[in-house]
């Protein structure tokens, strides 16, 4: 038997993961990150830190990264992040990565919790690490 819950997280702590994944130096599968066109950011300040633009209609992240079938380092493939996409990440993780999505809960993740989180969203799976 399964209890399905449903957990309200704010989007302030949905930016800090994703922050800490582009900052954190532990995701080299990534090679770019960009907002994508017709998304405005606050000059001066870095938009993957801004909560606020992750609450837009049109948010999203393009991101390219080495996919599994990519050379290494070819960043050949793109995807654009959106929030449905963050939301599904954040479901995936809590059902195949528990310990990292425990540690996101408790204020206690880390580079390592970013990256899972970013491979759940941009691959719908763990293929790094």
């Amino acid at each position: 038997m399964n209890v399905n819950i449903s957990i309200d997280i704010p989007i302030s702590r949905i930016a800090d993961l994703v922050c800490n994944c582009f900052e954190g130096s532990y995701s080299p599968w990534i090679g770019s990150a960009n907002l994508a066109p017709g998304e405005h950011a606050i000059p001066g300040l870095v938009f993957w830190a801004q909560p606020l633009l992750y609450e837009q209609p049109r948010f999203g992240i393009v991101v390219t990264y080495d996919g599994p079938d990519d050379d290494e380092g070819s960043f050949a493939s793109q995807k654009t992040i959106t929030l449905e996409d963050l939301r599904k990440g954040l479901e995936l993780m809590a059902k195949e990565e528990p310990y990292q999505f425990g540690n996101f809960l408790s204020d206690n993740d880390d580079a390592i919790t970013a990256d899972t989180f970013m491979q759940l969203v941009v691959l719908g799976e763990v293929v790094y690490g």
